[in-house]
């Protein structure tokens, strides 16, 4: 019996369905050769690198700076913060959005600092915006509340342009005897320890950056008055503090290392004593 011949038009629509199908299997494999479609990376800590740095990663990064904030102790381009946040899954060419460290200072509007929460968050709100807290006066009225603001000894109101890190100048209300033990601010950075400082309502002295390479690698390693934990000194009260270079210095061993000199001690109350400070093992690691 002779063999029924297939129609031609279906033999060329079989054709044509085979060669379609097997375009979109090849265009598809080509494609995900060429993208890595799927494959996951973990994003590393990009925070306290150079965005310059940071641009020959496997992913293939696309940075979208959505701020930046000058900083006078260290150079422009340095990455503050970052999201997604380190050790995140991400395919390559993901967008990374991150904050950097202004190259030159702007101009940044004066907020309003007078009465609102008080010393400790008008410090940090100084610091976020890219300015910086100068000297501390206090005089009587509600403690620690914001009485004026001011640069150079002129008063300036909200809303004004003001150079970033300009240091700011702050008229404080000061409870009746108040006094405050200095921070513990050993192994920080000059930013950190100013800032750490003000909102602990102590002023910052004179500050020594011999053997320093450039003060965005000093770190604080000795003030005056020391930090012990019982001594209380008045509001205002002026502290000096000594940076070295922190290459190669490990910090937690540092604070580790460090020893309380207990002559320096001032005893607030009599009951109070050298072994009773001792014994509640303040000092812990």
């Amino acid at each position: 019996m002779a063999k029924k011949n297939r129609h031609p038009l279906v033999s060329t629509l079989l054709i044509m369905l085979i060669v379609t199908v097997g375009i979109v299997i090849i265009a598809l494999l080509v494609l995900k050769l060429y993208t890595r479609q799927g494959k996951e990376y973990e994003l590393p800590q990009l925070v306290g690198s150079h965005i310059d740095s940071c641009g020959d990663t496997e992913a293939a990064i696309h940075f979208v700076i959505i701020d930046s904030l000058y900083n006078e102790d260290q150079p422009g381009g340095f990455i503050l913060t970052q999201e997604p946040k380190a050790g995140t899954r991400i395919k390559k060419g993901r967008k990374v959005y991150v904050s950097v460290t202004a190259y030159t200072p702007g101009d940044v509007l004066m907020p309003d600092l007078c009465n609102g929460p008080g010393l400790s968050s008008a410090i940090s709100q100084l610091y976020s915006m890219g300015l910086q807290g100068g000297k501390l006066k206090f005089v009587e009225g509600d403690a620690n509340l914001i009485l004026s603001q001011s640069v150079g000894g002129k008063v300036i109101e909200k809303d004004t342009p003001v150079k970033a890190g300009t240091p700011i100048d702050l008229t404080v209300g000061m409870g009746a005897g108040a006094k405050r033990a200095v921070p513990q601010v050993l192994g920080r950075t000059p930013r950190e320890a100013r800032r750490t400082l003000l909102m602990e309502c102590f002023n910052v002295g004179k500050e020594h950056y011999k053997g320093v390479k450039t003060r965005s690698t000093a770190i604080v390693y000795k003030t005056d008055p020391p930090y012990d934990g019982i001594s209380h000194y008045p509001q205002g009260t002026e502290v000096d503090i000594w940076y070295k270079d922190s290459e190669g210095v490990d910090v937690r061993q540092m604070l580790r290392d460090y020893k309380i000199d207990s002559s320096r001690i001032i005893y607030d109350t009599a009951t109070t004593t050298e072994e009773d400070f001792i014994e509640d093992s303040f000092w812990q690691f």
